[in-house]
């Protein structure tokens, strides 16, 4: 997404323009080029036997998954919209390769499949994008697998809390050495504040964990002579300051923005929340609370946290409690790009609004036999979206599933599990561990139809379709609430259907 400023056209460029448009040609060397608006991603991969790859591209509101086709001889290309820097996720080898595109770039993967470490390769087309992306894979090789073996290590009980804050220290000023021996490129801050944000956001999990306050050391990391080489000169203000340039550019700079948002008042001392008149129960009202008082220094990042935050609760929350935020705070936000989005993807919501029809989908169950949500017409239908890599996934099924199953297993409730998992083997082998009961479907979290059509961004996610096929609650409560004793209340309609009680189901 490109954040424009719109400037009066003189009567000269006007003229220019008039002419480009009618098909006359012009060589003024002043004519400044337009700026590209995608890239590509191509290649060729050996010994790969799956239709397709997956990557995630990043957004300012939304992240969207991608699946790459991949044709008979191994070859794959795609065009990316993007006119701004944009991160990259690139599922491969059962791990996410993190990287970033940039407007014009034509990237180039190989790999041989059965080598993946040895083979893996990624050739931009530009010599300073080159450098860039060499140092993306040179961070990756030396410090993924120390920053996974951190994370996997801050619940140690053994492990005294400064050997952990050490660790991770280390690892900070390792990889700062490792970017100041490459040369200085237009993103090479970009890259600095990408990698001492997912630092801080690992540090941070640390402190909640311990109740402390460790912070990294970013005069001993970052020497005064590289803060000029970089132009950074206001990287020692991160914390307590908005930075808009470094906001367009780093996704991870925004998700650092998110985060402190949440947790306390780091950017201003101003409160918006004088001027609260709703309940605190509204999270999503006291969210967009907090980004209009901390926020004010900026208010485009401001118009984009409220944006953002109503857009990612739409898929967490009560539709009529996020909507109450949207109506409340749309006509606050100035900024026509955030604003807009907003507006659009309101709009998507809105189908999954209860009371409107539930979208209609056909998955594959165990057998390979489609099965359409159409056939449980005259029943309620609680779908879990699920996958086997997802802990909080397992935890529910193995903790709630069958006294959940047993409850509801006599009042005409059905059960539709879908695993969003792309293979097949892992999906039929975990299910079969679980013991499973239900509908078992399948879907690929990424290219599914039914992934998309109910927004599924993440799980576990539940809804609730009634005996009518509409919508009772596209953000449904997790099982274990629901077998309190106000869970799903069925009753029966004057055609003795089952139906759910509205009021409690909608909580």
């Amino acid at each position: 997404m490109t954040m424009r400023v719109y400037k009066k056209i003189s009567l000269m460029v006007l003229c220019i323009s008039l002419l480009m448009s009618a098909g006359v040609g012009l060589s003024f060397g002043q004519i400044k080029k337009s700026k590209p608006q995608s890239f590509v991603i191509r290649g060729k991969v050996k010994n790969f036997t799956d239709p397709s790859w997956n990557f995630l591209l990043t957004g300012f509101l939304k992240n969207e998954g991608l699946s790459m086709p991949v044709a008979a001889d191994g070859s794959f290309t795609k065009t990316i919209n993007a006119a701004d820097p944009t991160d990259l996720y690139l599922y491969l080898n059962d791990d996410a390769i993190v990287i970033f595109a940039s407007p014009g770039d034509t990237l180039t993967l190989a790999w041989d499949n059965k080598d993946f470490k040895n083979t893996f390769k990624i050739k931009v087309n530009t010599v300073s994008r080159q450098e860039e992306m060499d140092l993306m894979m040179d961070l990756y090789a030396k410090y993924w697998p120390t920053m996974r073996e951190i994370e996997k290590g801050l619940r140690s009980a053994g492990t005294p809390d400064s050997v952990k804050f050490n660790k991770i220290n280390a690892m900070f000023t390792g990889q700062v050495n490792l970017i100041l021996q490459y040369p200085v490129t237009a993103n090479s801050d970009k890259i600095l504040y990408d990698t001492y944000a997912r630092d801080k956001y690992v540090l941070h999990s640390l402190n909640e964990l311990t109740h402390k306050n460790y912070s990294l050391e970013l005069e001993k990391a970052i020497p005064d002579t590289a803060l000029e080489k970089y132009n950074l000169h206001m990287f020692s203000l991160i914390d307590e300051t908005l930075n808009e340039k470094l906001f367009l550019k780093s996704y991870e700079y925004q998700e650092y923005v998110d985060n402190q948002v949440g947790d306390r008042n780091p950017f201003t001392s101003f409160d918006w929340k004088d001027n609260r008149t709703e309940l605190r129960s509204n999270y999503t009202m006291d969210n967009c609370y907090k980004g209009m008082g901390y926020l004010s220094e900026s208010p485009m990042i401001r118009d984009w946290f409220i944006a953002k935050t109503i857009v990612g609760d739409f898929y967490e929350y009560q539709f009529d409690k996020v909507e109450q935020a949207y109506l409340k705070f749309l006509p606050e936000m100035k900024t026509p790009k955030f604003k807009d989005a907003l507006i659009a993807y309101h709009t998507q919501m809105r189908a999954l609004k209860p009371g409107n029809p539930a979208p209609i989908f056909k998955l594959k169950d165990v057998s390979g036999k489609l099965v359409s949500l159409k056939d449980f017409r005259g029943k309620v239908v609680y779908l879990d979206f699920w996958s086997v890599d997802c802990a909080p996934c397992i935890y529910d099924i193995k903790t709630y599933s069958a006294k959940f199953h047993e409850k509801y297993k006599n009042q005409g409730v059905v059960f539709l599990n879908v695993c969003v998992e792309p293979s097949n083997a892992t999906w039929k082998k975990k299910m079969a561990d679980l013991h499973m009961e239900g509908v078992n479907l399948s879907a690929n979290f990424i290219s599914e139809p039914a992934c998309k059509a109910y927004h599924i961004n993440g799980v576990p996610h539940y809804i609730i379709v009634d005996a009518k096929g509409d919508i009772v609650n596209s953000n449904a409560d997790r099982m274990g609430d629901l077998l309190g004793a106000s869970g799903i209340s069925i009753k029966k309609d004057r055609k003795g259907n089952n139906e759910l009680d509205m009021a409690i189901a909608k909580r």
